[in-house]
């Protein structure tokens, strides 16, 4: 298995933000029909390779099936302006993107950060 294509979108509702995450999970033929999991973080930079976790993977965890070699995901993450934030002025964030299948070990999987984007939660 394998993530592409991926990308993060931010929408303010207010005191809210809403963060369209999708990728593109890429399945060999014999993965197809078992059971797997992907879930979603969502990331602030904080330095150049310092990185804080803004939602936990447990917020977003998702089992699924796939039926295709190619499926498109995604997922709509909200989280409150406060949550975000943590320092003056702008914030860059990220979504990590985590694709395992669900009966291996955890070695079975892989793990990709969008493109980092700018927000400003005010």
């Amino acid at each position: 298995m394998n993530i592409n294509h991926h990308s993060i979108s931010a929408k303010n509702l207010g005191d809210t933000w809403e963060f369209l995450v999708k990728y593109t999970a890429e399945f060999l033929h014999h993965e197809l029909h078992t059971p797997f999991k992907d879930a979603i973080r969502i990331m602030e930079r904080e330095g150049a390779d310092n990185y804080q976790g803004i939602t936990d993977y447990a917020e977003t965890l998702e089992h699924f099936t796939p039926t295709a070699i190619l499926m498109i995901r995604e997922k709509r993450i909200q989280v409150s302006s406060a949550r975000l934030n943590t320092e003056w002025g702008v914030e860059e964030i990220a979504a990590r993107i985590w694709l395992g299948n669900k009966d291996v070990p955890p070695g079975n999987r892989d793990e990709k950060y969008t493109p980092f984007i700018p927000i400003d939660p005010g």
